[in-house]
């Protein structure tokens, strides 16, 4: 079924009679609030019932070939019957919670309870202004597509609440300018460069470049632009900016292409080394999320979720319409500027953010997290809450809580990211946040890996006192050898080696980092990395090693170990390891010649644990093909890999 004629049913089908039943009938709503749910359909049915022109199943079955991978198995896909269950603060139809909302989570569920996290979705309760149900429902804008700069009013009174109001946000006040602003005072605006002591409030601008600029600042024009840039020349990206800049009473914005002598390496340096500052001290960052490109437009038109209406029994017994929303349609992390580098320490530094998305204009602060447009209600204060009690995964757009930095600390924790006692987070956290994050963004120019990290890791490193090497942290550095390749959707992993191997930002992928060992089997004995320029910290990398010393095993070590014990007779070697690159020949196997070398354990018991996979290099050196890990369900597997009574330490060189 062609996803178009799923839109079409959902703007002008009906409802069919098992979607009606469960919101306008007492039985219906009383098995949608129960622990089980409301049976709905399988697979096979919803889409019959969406071929047939139900709006609501329509609904269904295009976010169910949204979200189910093409490589699902038969097996592994969602079977069985689809339920609807009821997510609320209370129960549907009461409206007295400062944080009441209402969402259905819709999931497919075999025989034996066990649900297909790939058929997982949220929708969104709400009902339209004037309807009977909004006594009991919030009436919630599913309406018409909407300019993003109808919200001026909502933008201006969030920036003077946040002012005026916010406790843990800095107040706007003039600092030290940038080398370089745009003036946007003047009708055309004009680069001004700033002074010794000039002090002023100025905005930033997020945004993904798309290629390269047609217009730029370099040591030629630097002149032209101090006279006049037109606005007629501008790409419509900065034309936004500038207009967002002026509507909210600011004299000066600050852009990269712009600000930056774009032929000057001195210059890029020396900007580059000022960026955690340039962002940080702005009173806002505007985020153009939703291009890819500054030859477009950001101030488009806000997309709506996709919905449908039942009808709804009141708690009063009157009939209401309750629309629901499929909020997860396109996932916030899928918006262009998250998927870029640059950007993410951008988000990271920045006080105060505007985000223009594809969904809604959302405002971001130290403090709060909120949507201005209202228009996807599915956005409200409980997600805000649940969004800043935990750390955000890779899923979500990055805005994480403001006291990620004032709160870290180096004590160890087993937790990956919070100290559950404090609610603080751990270096170790932090930087395995930014890892995983970081990793699954792309870079136009690939020697700008460590330099799109400068910002943020000069930061951290005032605040831990700890010494930054190449992406990595002293502290936790053998912590965070310990990452491997993510099993992502459509990932393509590298086919080359690139030196050094053991080094993340060299992986060419996206990496997920194991939970934190408390046990450090290995000892560092030398990290050396050479980069050009010689004493910067984020320039290019010429090459590394490390010297590990750790317990060692073989391939004929364990396979020996193994045809000993019964218990592991049908044990594949293949269950707890992960290769770096796609098999397809020999230097990328496990062999003989594989070494397995130990990292860190879990326990004292030495239940489970992490260690790397090498295989020589040349010349006494070994490189990185992956990782191995046997967690708390492997339990027989330690003694395998990694017998204690036989442990020899030996000294490897890793490059």
């Amino acid at each position: 079924m062609h996803v178009s004629k799923l839109h079409e049913n959902m703007r002008s089908g009906k409802p069919c009679k098992r979607c009606v039943a469960m919101t306008s009938t007492l039985d219906g709503l009383r098995q949608l609030a129960s622990a089980d749910g409301y049976g709905h359909f399988d697979v096979a049915d919803l889409h019959r019932s969406a071929t047939n022109g139900c709006s609501c199943c329509s609904l269904l079955y295009g976010l169910y070939i949204h979200h189910v991978e093409p490589s699902d198995s038969k097996l592994d896909a969602p079977q069985g019957t689809g339920y609807w269950k009821l997510r609320s603060t209370n129960q549907l139809g009461v409206k007295e919670s400062r944080d009441r909302y209402e969402n259905l989570d819709y999931h497919f569920i075999r025989d034996e309870k066990r649900y297909f996290p790939s058929s997982y979705t949220l929708l969104s309760v709400r009902t339209s202004p004037g309807d009977p149900a909004e006594r009991f429902i919030d009436a919630a804008n599913f309406r018409a597509p909407l300019r993003a700069t109808e919200f001026e009013n909502q933008i201006r009174d969030q920036l003077n609440a946040c002012n005026h109001s916010h406790e843990k946000c800095p107040k706007r006040e003039k600092t030290e300018l940038p080398a370089r602003v745009i003036d946007v005072l003047p009708s055309t605006p004009r680069l001004y460069l700033s002074r010794p002591n000039d002090r002023a409030e100025y905005v930033t601008l997020s945004y993904c470049w798309g290629g390269p600029q047609d217009l730029t600042t370099s040591t030629a024009t630097l002149n032209d632009r101090k006279s006049a840039i037109p606005i007629s020349l501008l790409p419509p990206g900065l034309q936004d900016a500038i207009s967002i800049t002026r509507l909210l009473g600011f004299q000066y914005l600050w852009v990269d292409a712009l600000c930056i002598l774009q032929d000057s390496i001195e210059d890029k340096a020396a900007e580059i080394a000022k960026m955690a500052a340039i962002y940080r001290n702005a009173s806002m960052t505007i985020a153009a999320a939703n291009t890819s490109s500054v030859k477009d437009s950001f101030l488009r038109d806000i997309v709506l979720p996709a919905t449908c209406q039942l009808p709804f029994l009141n708690p009063d017994g009157s009939p209401g319409t309750i629309s629901l929303g499929a909020s997860d349609i396109a996932p916030r992390d899928l918006e262009p500027l998250s998927t870029r580098a640059w950007t993410l320490q951008e988000s990271l530094l920045s006080p105060r953010v505007l985000y223009f998305g594809n969904r809604d204009v959302t405002w971001k602060c130290l403090s709060e997290m909120t949507n201005i447009t209202k228009v996807n209600a599915d956005y409200d204060e409980f997600n805000t809450y649940e969004y800043r009690r935990h750390p955000p995964f890779l899923d979500n757009f990055l805005f994480p809580d403001a006291e990620m930095f004032s709160k870290t600390t180096t004590r160890d924790t087993s937790d990956r990211f919070m100290e559950r006692s404090k609610g603080g987070l751990t270096q170790y956290g932090v930087w395995t946040y930014i890892m995983e994050d970081y990793s699954r963004r792309s870079l136009s120019v690939q020697a700008d890996r460590l330099p799109a990290l400068a910002g943020i890791a000069g930061e951290l490193q005032k605040m831990w006192q700890d010494t930054h090497i190449v992406s990595m942290w002293r502290k936790c550095f053998l912590q965070h050898l310990g990452w491997r390749a993510y099993d992502d959707r459509g990932a393509k992993l590298a086919t080359d080696f690139q030196s050094p191997t053991w080094l993340w930002t060299t992986a060419g992928f996206r990496v997920h980092v194991e939970p934190y060992f408390k046990f450090e089997c290995a000892r560092i004995r030398e990290i050396d990395v050479q980069l050009a320029p010689p004493d910067s910290s984020f320039g290019e990398i010429l090459s590394g090693k490390i010297i590990l010393e750790g317990e060692v095993s073989t391939l004929k070590d364990i396979e020996e170990r193994q045809t000993s014990s019964w218990e592991h007779e049908h044990w594949d070697i293949q269950e707890c390891i992960t290769l770096d690159r796609e098999l397809g020949g020999e230097e990328n196997e496990v062999s003989y010649e594989t070494r397995f070398l130990l990292l860190g354990c879990y326990s004292q018991h030495r239940s489970h644990g992490v260690g790397l996979i090498l295989k020589p290099f040349g010349d006494g050196t070994w490189r990185r093909i992956g990782l191995t890990y046997t967690h708390e369900d492997d339990l027989s597997m330690m003694p395998l890999m990694w017998p204690r009574d036989r442990y020899q330490p030996q000294v490897i060189t890793v490059v």
